[in-house]
């Protein structure tokens, strides 16, 4: 975990590399779960950026700055659930297509 932070001696020179490899097992897991890839995609981005935030304390510092960042995780799940469901009830009513 400390890798892919930039401001920590163990993420120097390989912090993005990490943080991304990191990222893109959340995305792999979201696609998996959903096979839509492009949630997966704005979870890779999505995940990067708030972990990135953490590290840099713009989060907060310390447990603060840790419940922020599991705060934005979780609730981008939810919202990818809501999205899912809406697109899936939005083709079940076949909106915009006439016959």
């Amino acid at each position: 975990a400390q890798a892919k932070n930039k401001y920590l001696p163990q993420g120097k020179g390989i912090w993005m590399w990490v943080l991304l490899a990191h990222a893109m097992i959340h995305g792999a897991a979201v696609f998996v779960s959903t096979l839509m890839i492009g949630i997966a995609l704005i979870e890779v981005i999505t995940h990067a950026i708030i972990d990135h935030l953490k590290n840099s304390g713009k989060l907060g510092s310390g447990s603060k700055g840790y419940m922020v960042d599991q705060s934005l995780h979780v609730g981008l799940k939810f919202l990818y659930v809501v999205v899912i469901f809406t697109l899936h009830y939005f083709a079940l009513l076949d909106v915009g297509h006439e016959h």
